[in-house]
């Protein structure tokens, strides 16, 4: 067709072609302006989902800049996540694969992590978890040229480049290596990471630890090199194996000879992190450091000895105190700690035994120094909970602040399903006062329960003294216990060194009965306890004199040295001093000085006396009203009585009447009495010391315990 005959057509259709050709092409047009605005904006709208999505996963204050978003090829700038930080993220694909969500490689240029260490492994995981929930993106090869990572650390900080690229298997698996080079004024490292897929599919990651060195307090570890592997799934990273070597010296020049460490697992359940380790969502924590040390003969020591704190399911366990632990592996046992773990459990073979060096331990009772001792551990560890069995052994264990002292102590736990066991047992609990308050007593205690509630019971001593203990403890920090003093026959016990050496150096020939009940509670702030002492019909001789029918009960604040919570009254029906004293009530307090004589009321031939003034280096004065002594007239005034090793002296002068009466006693010897009118000696009646004797022994068996007494005595309880 002709030009002119296709304009003849047009003219002949009126025109109508033409508009039709402009509405195509206004919509082509609008489509593309369309898709060219979305172009341009792809990477606004990339930049603002991906800052929402890294928010929603625990990074508020995610900055990155999308500089362009292509058909294959997507770059993020100045990406910053927490203390993780790029300065270039080049994504790269095919639109198909993309549609997918599959990434050819993924590169990272200027990576760089600084912060402390458990801050970059925080952020480091969670960064981890956000990608791999980004759309479920599955990206073959991972590449970055040269990252900086810089880790704040007690011993310093480390400054480490990481190098290395990695591919994914379709299993999800990572395969490749990466080397590191780290320093730091605590040491220096060397070594390469290299990942590959296990039998299951998961990642195997293997440290090789080329050469190393790390400067400890008194010792430097040189020549580390080793490996160790852990496996990588969905779940927790079990260990798989550990095998590290290392020599070391000390600054006076002695070494350490090639050591080995070994750790074997087959999978599990064990999460290791910077803070502690999961077992089973069971979580111990102790925020400590650790030293070790070398003996100049190149025998292996541990050393753990660090302030800090110790919490268990993450929460701080109340009391508990820094762990102090200085020990080495005892000859004869192998220089290493075996672990082998399987799908449900992690199980310690070959028990380790530790000798442990005298140290200090703080506990509420007070500092405790431990002199010697071992610790094994065998077990296991498992979904199903612990089973196994650890044995501390102490020889002397000594808290000088309570003047006690343990011998041949030994801890021995058991674990398994349910509450765990515990038997704690002493050859003997002493006191280590000069003299001490009491004879050594073995120990014996059994327990269950878990770290937040624990009861027990037991016995301290056996025959002829016995105290039952039942107790509990809220925690390591807090709890109480009981302790219940059988009746003691003190005539039936025989020699009173085997009760109370510091009764014994002051009393003999005891007899009577003796009971008492206590009360312990230990806390964050330390120590406390109180008690009562039942005394019924007690009887010995003193260095004044034969005492007799004592009754009473004596309320102690404190058991260990004993004072008492204010003043204390005792009913004393006989003191015979060579002039005995009949009927009395002697009203007293025990402080950490010895006892305090308050108040001291009795009836001596025919008349009273009374003591209101404390003993004071032997002396003791006392007041005298109406004695009849065999003299012109009942005599009054100021009995002094003196006490020594030897013996005692009583003197009472009446300077109203003029008559003096004096009495010479020697140990465990006959009195005898002396008396002068005016300055002039005079005889005393022949039969006065008999006739006194006999009837302050009327008064002694006659005498009456007063009723306030009876009914302190009837409420504590003892038959």
């Amino acid at each position: 067709m002709r030009l002119g005959d296709r304009q003849q057509d047009d003219q002949a259709t009126g025109g109508d072609r033409p508009p039709r050709r402009r509405r195509r092409w206004q919509v082509v047009v609008g489509a593309a302006l369309l898709l060219a605005g979305g172009w341009l904006a792809a990477p606004w709208i990339v930049e603002r989902v991906l800052i929402g999505h890294f928010a929603a996963q625990g990074f508020p204050d995610t900055t990155l800049d999308v500089r362009r978003v292509g058909p294959f090829e997507t770059r993020i700038e100045q990406l910053r996540l927490a203390t993780v930080s790029a300065e270039r993220v080049i994504l790269r694909y095919t639109p198909l694969a993309a549609l997918r969500g599959d990434l050819y490689s993924l590169t990272l240029e200027g990576l760089a992590l600084q912060g402390g260490a458990r801050e970059t492994a925080s952020a480091m995981a969670r960064a981890e978890a956000a990608l791999r929930t980004a759309s479920g993106l599955r990206i073959a090869h991972i590449e970055f040229g040269e990252a900086k990572v810089a880790l704040g650390a007690p011993g310093g900080d480390w400054n480490a480049t990481l190098r290395g690229s990695l591919v994914q298997t379709p299993s999800g698996a990572l395969e490749g290596a990466v080397s590191v080079v780290a320093t730091s004024i605590a040491g220096a490292f060397g070594g390469e990471f290299r990942l590959s897929p296990d039998d299951a599919g998961r990642t195997a990651v293997r440290l090789q630890v080329r050469e190393a060195v790390l400067r400890l307090p008194g010792l430097t570890l040189e020549g580390l090199a080793g490996a160790v592997s852990v496996a990588r799934s969905d779940g927790p990273l079990p260990l798989v194996d550990l095998d590290v070597q290392a020599g070391g010296r000390a600054p006076d020049g002695s070494g350490l000879e090639r050591a080995r460490l070994r750790l074997v697992s087959t999978g599990g359940t064990a999460l290791a992190s910077l803070a502690g380790i999961d077992l089973d969502g069971r979580r111990f924590t102790v925020e400590s450091g650790f030293d070790v040390a070398a003996e100049a003969d190149g025998s292996i020591a541990l050393r753990l000895a660090r302030p800090g704190s110790i919490a268990f399911l993450d929460r701080p366990v109340r009391g508990a105190t820094p762990l102090s632990l200085d020990a080495r592996i005892m000859p004869g046992d192998a220089p290493a700690l075996r672990l082998i773990a399987d799908a449900d459990s992690l199980r310690l073979v070959h028990a380790l035994r530790l000798a442990l060096r005298p140290t200090m331990l703080a506990t509420a009772a007070g500092p405790a120094r431990i002199e010697d001792g071992t610790l094994a551990i065998d077990g296991s560890l498992g979904g199903d909970g612990a089973r196994g069995r650890s044995e501390l052994r102490i020889p002397r264990l000594v808290v000088p602040a309570r003047a006690l002292r343990a011998e041949d102590v030994a801890l021995v736990v058991h674990w398994e399903e349910g509450p765990l066991r515990f038997d704690l047992t002493a050859r003997s609990l002493a006191s280590t006062a000069a003299p001490p308050w009491f004879a050594p007593l073995p120990l014996a205690l059994s327990g269950n329960g878990g770290p937040a509630a624990l009861s027990f019971t037991g016995r301290l001593g056996g025959s002829p003294v016995a105290i039952d203990i039942e107790g509990e403890a809220a925690g390591p920090g807090v709890g109480r216990a009981a302790l219940r003093l059988r009746p003691l026959d003190l005539g039936a016990a025989g020699d009173l060194t085997r009760l109370s050496p510091a009764l014994a150096a002051i009393a003999e020939a005891p007899h009577g009965q003796v009971a008492g009940r206590a009360e312990v509670a230990w806390t964050q702030d330390g120590l406390s306890g109180g008690g009562r002492l039942l005394l019924r019909e007690v009887a010995a001789t003193l260095p004044i004199g034969r005492v007799e029918r004592v009754n009473g009960v004596v309320a102690l604040d404190r058991l260990v040295p004993p004072t008492t919570a204010g003043p204390q009254t005792l009913s004393v029906g006989l003191v015979d001093m060579g002039l005995p004293l009949t009927d009395g009530t002697v009203t007293f307090r025990l402080d950490q000085g010895g006892p305090v004589l308050e108040d001291a009321r009795f009836s001596a031939a025919g008349g009273t006396v009374r003591a209101t003034d404390a003993l004071s280096g032997g002396r003791l004065t006392m007041a005298a009203a109406a004695l009849n002594l065999g003299l012109a007239a009942a005599v009054s005034g100021n009995l002094m009585l003196e006490i020594d090793q030897e013996r005692l002296t009583a003197r009472l002068a009446d300077d109203a009447n003029g008559l003096e009466f004096a009495l010479d006693r020697p140990h465990r010897g006959t009195p005898t009495m002396r008396a002068a009118v005016d300055g002039r000696p005079h005889d005393l009646p022949d039969d006065l010391a008999s006739r006194i004797a006999r009837d302050a022994r009327q008064a002694a068996d006659a005498h009456r315990v007063p009723e306030a007494t009876l009914r302190q005595m009837q409420a504590y309880g003892e038959p």
